[in-house]
């Protein structure tokens, strides 16, 4: 007794099973770029706007003295607190 084909095209079968997933990986492959894209961008604006608060930052480099013109190094005050300082 010969074995029956579960399908008589068994190539047609395959090419139309084989469809769903060229289809679902296309829109993975959109959503995946969409997603890559809005990270670019919002990295970019980021960007923009850590070079324009830049300047800002620059201005306010005493910001570790005192009003009376001492400094306030927290760094060396912790060292010799632990000790290990020189």
């Amino acid at each position: 007794m010969a074995p029956k084909p579960l399908y008589n095209d068994r190539k047609a079968r395959h090419h139309e099973i084989a469809a769903t997933p060229r289809i679902t990986q296309a829109e993975k492959c959109a959503h995946t770029a969409a997603k890559r894209k809005a990270t670019q961008d919002g990295k970019k604006r980021k960007a923009q706007l850590a070079v324009v608060e830049e300047p800002e930052s620059e201005d306010n480099d005493n910001e570790d003295s005192d009003q009376d013109g001492e400094t306030n190094d927290v760094a060396p005050a912790l060292e010799i607190a632990e000790g290990t300082g020189a």
